[in-house]
């Protein structure tokens, strides 16, 4: 089936923006670039003859001033601009970086541009949720990570579904109606969402809670921070009196024992796609309060609860970042 406008949109967005990284260069990018390498080629000929230089010879240098003249006038008010006529100090300054800085606008004005089509069409909530949890680097991480070893590797279909699922497209054929699901729930063509939220696949929830803990693990291990799995809370802090447990005991960094609860939600999910499609991380923040709350950190001080939340699309929660620089710092 042809693929639809707003995931080709999302295709030509840098990752940073929750796309794709699929360059679709514009006329103005490509001039930014010509004139940047110019300056580049101007600066290195600085001691050479004065024809070898491009904003010295003639012509070159008029097509050159036009280029500018035209690029000048296509960028915003309020952005730095530069001067009207080319200069030596703007050629040696301000030229270099002109590329990044042009492209870095127009991938702007696509992702601004997306997201305002996306609030004007129905159903756009969940798709503004998906966007936002999308545009952060760890989310993009499997897109652009070296197949060094068989942990960074993903077999061809876990790729596709992957990116389907980044791009809000249905991993399965498109159906003829709609089904009902085992929870009596009514399923749309290309739903992409009630899988991430249906109770009836607890069972794969579990696998990839799963998985989640054994990754995380290795991390930490490998900031030289020994680990164990499951510690029974009352053991902990004696205000637990149930067999309540957590998903790591990590002894560190430094002399401080951490808590680690991994869990996973979905920014498309009824109960937070309101807030998650107008605030990056919304859905996060509201399973780390939750969990905040659950376990209410030892009045002793005996240890540390770390809420690892990750949302569905890649983003991790503020805590989990927190305590991945944590260990960052300690090697």
């Amino acid at each position: 089936p042809q693929m639809p406008a707003i995931a080709e949109e999302q295709l030509r967005l840098p990752l940073r923006h929750g796309g794709f990284g699929l360059m679709d260069v514009t006329e103005h990018e490509a001039d930014a670039a010509y004139l940047s390498s110019a300056a580049l080629a101007h600066d290195a000929m600085r001691d050479g003859p004065p024809d070898f230089r491009p904003f010295t010879d003639g012509e070159l240098a008029e097509c050159l001033q036009a280029k500018w003249t035209a690029l000048r006038a296509a960028m915003p008010p309020e952005a730095d601009r530069g001067p009207e006529e080319l200069d030596d100090i703007f050629i040696a300054t301000g030229l270099p970086g002109m590329s990044r800085k042009v492209t870095r606008a127009v991938a702007q004005t696509r992702h601004d541009a997306l997201l305002q089509q996306l609030g004007s069409t129905p159903g756009g909530a969940k798709d503004l949720a998906r966007m936002r949890s999308c545009a952060c680097r760890v989310a993009s991480l499997f897109l652009d990570s070296l197949p060094t070893n068989r942990m960074l590797t993903l077999n061809d279909g876990d790729f596709v579904h992957g990116m389907r699922f980044r791009g809000g497209l249905s991993p399965l054929p498109p159906l003829d109606g709609e089904v009902i699901c085992d929870c009596n729930a009514r399923v749309k063509p290309g739903d992409v969402d009630h899988a991430m939220t249906c109770r009836h696949n607890a069972d794969c929830w579990t696998l990839r809670h799963n998985i989640a803990i054994t990754a995380w693990r290795r991390r930490v291990r490998a900031a030289g921070v020994s680990t164990s799995i499951e510690p029974v809370m009352r053991c902990l802090d004696s205000l637990y009196r149930d067999d309540s447990r957590g998903d790591i005991l990590a002894n560190g960094p430094g002399v401080d024992v951490y808590v680690l609860d991994v869990s996973f939600i979905h920014p498309s999910g009824v109960a937070v796609v309101g807030k998650a499609s107008g605030e990056k991380g919304y859905a996060a923040e509201v399973r780390e309060k939750f969990k905040l709350n659950k376990y209410k950190e030892s009045v002793q001080g005996s240890y540390k609860v770390v809420p690892v939340v990750h949302e569905t699309y890649g983003r991790l929660g503020s805590h989990a970042m927190r305590y991945l620089n944590t260990l960052a710092v300690s090697l």
